[in-house]
């Protein structure tokens, strides 16, 4: 990999180019605005209305789900993954821990306080005040707090404990399930001995890329490794839940269990720790992940921002480059080796704006 000196880095966020590329598409096109506005802002591609942030339980099943996540210098690619799980999934509500030192993520909370769908999105500033630094892990704090208010004590009957660079994606014998709530219907909800659903991680390479380019995240890297990993992370029913007692699984009550979406009812065989399930079932469900992205972006996350309990892991601090010895295998960067665009056409299919990335006058030189 090559050996990128550290730069901080102010990458323009999508949805200011989505914005500016619209403009020049509609600039360079003999077609009315309203046309090319039906080409970007589909009606289908919204599938509810909201009113506030109310909560919504899907039409076709009479559950409610959310996301508990906690995020530090992610804005860059905020929106393009709140709008994958409330649009393309369909979770009823996201709840944001802000862990950045100054709220960062203020400013969007506040100017969507209003919008008849991204008001479905919570966001917290999550600072030392909240936890112990020599003590406690703040992801874990962040998520207990979560399911605690929202989940136990709230409204919701499902979480998913997700970071803002996992992506559920639906695989070949999950093609009948649309919604997040489809999947639960019918892997977990029906069984009254399943306490949360393990799904395993696929992870993703820089496709070398070297550098940040303001275009989403699903449409830059679509080369992932050959097979899931063992790893999980936990979607979790409430009325089951105990604990997490790591970042990715939880404990559930004594008479309950995690399953896996293999065939519905089916037990995952999960380690001691209940962070891998070493049955990886990966035909119908897994959770892509974009760890790495590209060389410099891997640098800023690692060099200068450090992971959520902010530990520079694999990361030389001395020269500002990645240091991948000491490294797990699965941790190590790399370039992936399979193309694999699933999660990019399920966003295209259920929300059209991103189909502007797709059109022959756009093209990406980075």
């Amino acid at each position: 990999m090559p050996r990128i000196k550290l730069s901080v880095f102010m990458p323009m966020t999508v949805a200011v180019m989505n914005a500016a590329l619209f403009f020049t598409y509609i600039m360079t096109k003999e077609v009315s605005v309203t046309d090319d506005l039906s080409l970007l802002i589909d009606s289908n591609s919204i599938t509810r209305q909201t009113t506030g942030s109310s909560i919504q339980k899907s039409k076709k099943h009479d559950f409610s789900t959310a996301i508990c996540s906690i995020v530090k210098d992610g804005e860059a690619y905020l929106q393009e993954w709140i709008d994958y799980n409330l649009f393309a999934l369909e979770f009823d509500n996201i709840y944001i821990y802000d862990h950045s030192k100054n709220f960062d993520l203020k400013r969007w909370y506040e100017n969507t306080r209003n919008h008849p769908e991204y008001s479905r999105v919570e966001i917290m500033h999550f600072n030392t005040s909240h936890y112990d630094e020599e003590k406690d892990y703040p992801q874990l704090v962040a998520y207990n707090l979560c399911m605690q208010t929202y989940g136990k004590q709230g409204p919701h009957d499902y979480v998913f404990f997700l970071d803002n660079d996992e992506y559920l994606v639906f695989q070949e014998s999950g093609q009948h399930l649309e919604t997040v709530h489809d999947l639960i219907g019918e892997y977990l909800h029906p069984f009254d001995y399943g306490g949360a659903l393990a799904i395993n991680w696929m992870y993703f390479g820089s496709a070398n890329r070297t550098v940040y380019s303001p275009v989403p995240v699903l449409k830059r890297f679509q080369y992932s490794d050959e097979k899931a990993t063992f790893l999980v992370k936990t979607l979790a029913k409430t009325s089951k839940f105990v604990e997490a007692n790591n970042p990715h699984s939880v404990l559930v009550d004594e008479n309950s269990t995690t399953l896996e979406p293999s065939t519905p009812g089916a037990r995952a065989k999960l380690s001691k720790t209940g962070a891998s399930n070493h049955n990886v079932p990966s035909k119908v469900a897994l959770l892509y992940h974009y760890r790495f992205m590209s060389d410099k972006e891997q640098i800023f996350k690692q060099c200068h921002r450090g992971n959520v309990d902010e530990v520079h892991r694999g990361c030389d601090t001395k020269t500002g480059t990645i240091n991948v010895k000491g490294l797990s295998p699965q941790l190590r960067p790399r370039v992936g080796t399979r193309f694999n665009d699933k999660a990019w056409k399920f966003l295209t299919t259920k929300v059209a704006k991103y189909r502007i990335y797709d059109l022959d006058e756009y093209q990406d030189f980075f």
